[in-house]
């Protein structure tokens, strides 16, 4: 960071180079979980997350501004009689930094938080809790595919918002921590969980590449095409043996 950003954030928030201190510390001392009040709510996020808790720690916030743009589209959509309340479900969910916004500034009724990495999921449900939605979500701690089974999650040490799932191994996760996890298609996991595909009304789907394989576990319920917001990442489609372009079609088919 140039002194001139640093001097600008300084401006805008006089807290900032003190939170900026105490990263620094944390950095220096054993993994912590740290909780904070942010924009999103009252989160807990680990000291050694490089990526979404370090951010968060610093500004409070964390890509806060495609939020607000979903619930524009969304207010947007219940202007024109569509469904806008309902269900709301987030697929690799982390921490809850959207889908505890979503439910708290009462965007949806309730929601379901899918996320297969142990240490955010222990993260996710404390703040779902402190947060008091325990009761409007269902946390499950399981990964989304093609098919049902079990995966190898790649853990990320510095950017916990970029655990992945893969089937082999790529040079680009070699050196990564390997957890087994639960693997169920959606359309599975929403059976299980005595919940219609025409309840949710939302989907938030970001899995660091793994998209396409999510989709096509996914056939019953794009058939009643509830909105979508999905990362595109033609990068990491390709690193997990799928065509972007097949993302595009399954998408055009169902919207």
């Amino acid at each position: 960071m140039s002194f001139l950003t640093f001097c600008t954030k300084t401006l805008k928030d006089p807290g900032y180079p003190f939170r900026k201190l105490a990263w620094e510390v944390l950095q220096h001392t054993p993994e912590k979980i740290v909780r904070s009040k942010t924009r999103h709510g009252d989160l807990f996020y680990s000291s050694r997350d490089q990526g979404i808790g370090r951010l968060l720690h610093l500004t409070k916030e964390f890509d806060y501004g495609d939020i607000e743009r979903l619930v524009q589209l969304t207010t947007s959509a219940r202007n024109q009689n569509r469904p806008g309340r309902g269900m709301v479900l987030d697929i690799g969910a982390n921490i809850g930094t959207v889908l505890i916004p979503l439910l708290r500034d009462g965007l949806f009724d309730r929601g379901i938080a899918i996320e297969p990495d142990p240490k955010n999921f222990q993260i996710l449900e404390q703040n779902i809790a402190i947060n008091g939605l325990g009761e409007r979500v269902a946390a499950l701690q399981i990964g989304l595919s093609s098919q049902s089974g079990k995966m190898t999650l790649f853990r990320s040490a510095t950017s916990h918002g970029d655990h992945r799932v893969q089937s082999e191994t790529t040079d680009a996760v070699a050196d990564r921590i390997k957890v087994e996890v639960r693997i169920k298609t959606l359309d599975d996991a929403l059976t299980e969980q005595n919940i219609s595909a025409a309840d949710i009304s939302l989907i938030c789907l970001d899995t660091q590449g793994h998209e396409a394989h999510v989709l096509r576990g996914a056939s019953a319920i794009l058939k009643h095409g509830p909105a979508l917001l999905i990362e595109f990442w033609p990068w990491g489609l390709i690193k997990q043996g799928s065509d972007p372009k097949e993302v595009l079609v399954m998408l055009e088919a169902s919207y």
